[in-house]
């Protein structure tokens, strides 16, 4: 999986290039001295995400 960026605050907005398309989204904490944490369970947009996930929108 590939980063497509990072953010400091509690949301990042995330583009793609057609919301026809599946995408698989995760994420993971940066934290100080370069510590990164697991990768979080990916969830699969596909125009949509569950209302139970974490993941709010993506532009």
């Amino acid at each position: 999986m590939d980063s497509i960026g990072s953010s400091s605050g509690l949301s990042f907005n995330a583009y793609v290039a057609d919301v026809n398309l599946d995408y698989w989204f995760s994420v993971r904490a940066n934290g100080a001295n370069g510590t990164r944490s697991l990768r979080q369970i990916a969830v699969e947009y596909n125009g949509s995400f569950r209302r139970d996930s974490r993941l709010f929108s993506v532009l």
